[in-house]
């Protein structure tokens, strides 16, 4: 339920548990479709992911990223963004052609995997230019 899943997202991250944040988190669990503060794909992701392409979305706050996927199995990950080792983003043939990409979040190993495809190739470009300046900023703040 909602009040577990806050209290370990307190546990392990307590800013994102404030009120404001909490919200994203919600949303991030729940939402699907234009959601204030997130990125969504754009329609013509629904050529790869006809059923989820719709969830599919990102959404930063000042102490994470917030990765929301799936429609079946729905998936929300949240990534601080002092914990990203690598970022990579991925345009194969099929992509490419419709001006799409995929980012991938490398973090410690674990069940979780950080990556959110089929987004706008510029959206997705500008996601791992972003969200390596903030991992710049995290880290420094962590000396």
């Amino acid at each position: 339920d909602e009040e577990t899943v806050r209290k370990a997202i307190w546990a392990v991250a307590p800013a994102l548990a404030d009120h404001g944040t909490w919200d994203m988190v919600a949303a991030a669990m729940t939402g699907t479709g234009p959601t204030p503060g997130f990125t969504s794909a754009p329609r013509r992701a629904r050529l790869f992911d006809p059923i989820s392409w719709r969830r599919t979305a990102f959404a930063q706050t000042e102490d994470a990223l917030i990765l929301r996927t799936g429609q079946l199995v729905r998936s929300a990950v949240i990534v601080p963004h002092g914990r990203v080792q690598a970022i990579e983003v991925t345009a194969g043939p099929w992509e490419s052609a419709r001006r799409l990409g995929s980012v991938q979040f490398y973090s410690t190993s674990g069940p979780v995997t950080a990556r959110i495809g089929h987004l706008d190739l510029d959206q997705a470009v500008a996601l791992a230019a972003d969200q390596a300046t903030r991992l710049s900023v995290a880290m420094a703040a962590a000396r």
